[in-house]
């Protein structure tokens, strides 16, 4: 038997078919692909609307160069005003699986004890119909609509049950049928719209007033979400995150609290393939050596025979 570098040529390839498999697995455990957010909003942004002390949305950044109008679903948690290279998972609203449950906040679990029963896609359909209403509001009452429907989207996901988020509107009454044509209604008259839209949306029973508002279209919404904040619904107010990625498990700790988005960008973005494990560094390369020691070897088994 040939000898190579003092060991059997038949061991050493099996050393070679070994670690490249180990590596190539390496690769395959990878997290999903993160992206460069910019949020270019800031405190004197023109015509940024303020509800008390809060700014609410839209706001303006980027997504790896790709400029999107960006909706605030997650009042527990902040971001700074012009706040630049936030590393994020990007999910299309109408991806399934993995991408929802491990790369978001809110794809397994609801931080709000009130609304707790609601999560994953179904929660972040409620809270992008709530945005494309957003965008449609006209009129005398558009701002205090506006100022009611982000009212809205934060309480479906505040921790403490919907009451740390404000509710200056809470005196603004209308019907479910009167909320575009001019009558400001409660944010949780706008949940309850909602939830009625989304229903029907996902074919269940219809409601009489589907067809007064703008329809959802799920292609146009991406969920950006912090790399450390995925899989986490704590937030701010409980201390922050892990910081691990991809759990689900809801728990608090230490690690980002920056506020989770809604982008919405018609043109399309860039999106993440899901979490499998956390993340493995430089999987790229992994995969480069991997894939080299793996033909090596199976160069040397031909050569030998």
């Amino acid at each position: 038997m040939e000898k190579l570098g003092g060991e059997p040529l038949i061991d050493m390839r099996m050393k070679f078919v070994f670690l490249a498999g180990v590596l190539a697995c390496g690769a395959s455990l990878q997290g999903a692909t993160s992206y460069i957010l910019d949020f270019n909003t800031q405190s004197n942004s023109p015509g940024l609307v303020y509800d008390g002390s809060y700014a609410i949305s839209p706001y303006s950044g980027t997504v790896n160069g790709t400029s999107v109008s960006l909706y605030c679903d997650d009042f527990n948690d902040t971001v700074n005003f012009g706040q630049q290279n936030i590393s994020v998972y990007s999910t299309g609203l109408n991806q399934t699986g993995a991408p929802i449950t491990n790369d978001t906040r809110y794809g397994v679990h609801n931080a709000s004890t009130t609304y707790s029963s609601t999560a994953g896609t179904t929660l972040y359909e409620e809270m992008a119909w709530l945005a494309t209403q957003m965008q449609h509001t006209t009129g005398t009452t558009a701002q205090s609509n506006d100022i009611a429907i982000q009212e809205a989207i934060w309480t479906l996901t505040d921790t403490a049950g919907g009451t740390t988020a404000p509710h200056n509107s809470s005196g603004n009454n209308g019907s479910a049928a009167s909320g575009l044509g001019g009558t400001a209604q409660s944010y949780l008259t706008w949940i309850a719209d909602a939830q009625a839209a989304v229903t029907q949306f996902n074919g269940g029973a219809n409601w009489s007033y589907y067809n007064n508002y703008s329809a959802l279209v799920t292609s146009n919404w991406y969920i950006i979400t912090a790399v450390t904040s995925a899989g986490c619904t704590a937030g701010s107010e409980t201390n922050g995150c892990s910081g691990t990625g991809g759990t689900g498990a809801g728990t608090a700790g230490t690690g980002s609290v920056t506020q989770e988005f809604l982008a919405y960008a018609p043109g399309g973005l860039s999106v993440s393939t899901g979490n499998t494990a956390p993340a493995v560094p430089e999987p790229a390369s992994f995969a480069l050596i991997g894939s080299g020691l793996l033909a090596g070897a199976l160069f040397a088994r031909r050569r030998k025979a």
